[in-house]
Parts: C-alpha cells; structure tokens; sequence
C-alpha cells in the first residue's frame, strides 16, 4: 500500500552566534516534514521534554557534526520557546542526533520516538529568539 506523504509548512529559519543553521517546525506536519524529510541523519534534533512543541534541527556537517555549546544552548532555547511550557522559568529539552529519531508505529503525525537523548535545562527567553531570528534575516539580505 503506498503512504500518503505529508508536507507542512516551511520551517523557521534561525541563525545561532556562530553561524550554524537552526530549524524550527511550525505545526505537526511541519515537524514532520522537518524531522522525516528534511534532516540529515548527523544533525543534532531537539524538543522540549513532556510537552507537546516544535522540533528543532541544527544543521551539521557530516564531517564535524559536533556542535558547539552555546549553539546548542541556543537552540534548546528555541525548543523551550516554541513549546507549551514556553511560560515555566525552566524547561527541559532533550536532544540527540537525527538518526536516533524515529516514528512510532501507527503514531499519529509529527510524533517521533528518540534515544541516545541527553537532556539540557533552559530558561525561554522571547530575546534571544528575536536576537536569533534578526541575525537569520540579516544574513539573508
């Protein structure tokens, strides 16, 4: 039987303090498209822990696929903000590398399923966002 494949909306763009590519879903089709179509298996992938929220996918080279710890930072932060816990002074966001990122059997759309995850606890901050944000467009121009 052929599967229907759905598309979502395009992601949000932002650019991190040292320049890495983040990626930000906007609904649950839009995380799905993100983390089933559009990520590379060395990206490190993001979501904010016992929530529901937008997966986050900072691009990496398959090369070097570390990614620096303020980006990292950076990008929880984005994960906790576009969550449902965006207004607790302390989120917890898990994260991992896409190819530990699967869809459960019969899950519904934009849910996944995740191991080798390691968690990091932030605070959302609507600056830093705007600050990530204006630095994507800029870079745009």
């Amino acid at each position: 039987a052929r599967r229907r494949v759905v598309e979502g909306p395009a992601p949000r763009h932002f650019l991190s303090s040292e320049g890495r590519e983040i990626l930000v879903g906007k609904s649950s089709q839009g995380n799905e498209t993100l983390t089933f179509r559009l990520a590379r298996s060395h990206d490190l992938w993001l979501h904010a822990q016992a929530t529901s929220g937008s997966h986050v996918l900072v691009r990496t080279e398959k090369a070097h696929p570390e990614v620096p710890a303020r980006t990292l930072r950076e990008a929880a932060v984005l994960a906790a903000y576009y969550s449902k816990a965006r207004g607790q002074t302390k989120v917890a966001v898990d994260y991992t590398a896409a190819r530990y990122v699967r869809k459960p059997k019969a899950g519904k759309v934009g849910g996944a399923l995740i191991t080798r995850e390691k968690t990091i606890v932030v605070r959302p901050d609507p600056a830093l966002v705007k600050t990530l944000a204006e630095r994507a467009r800029a870079g745009k121009s």
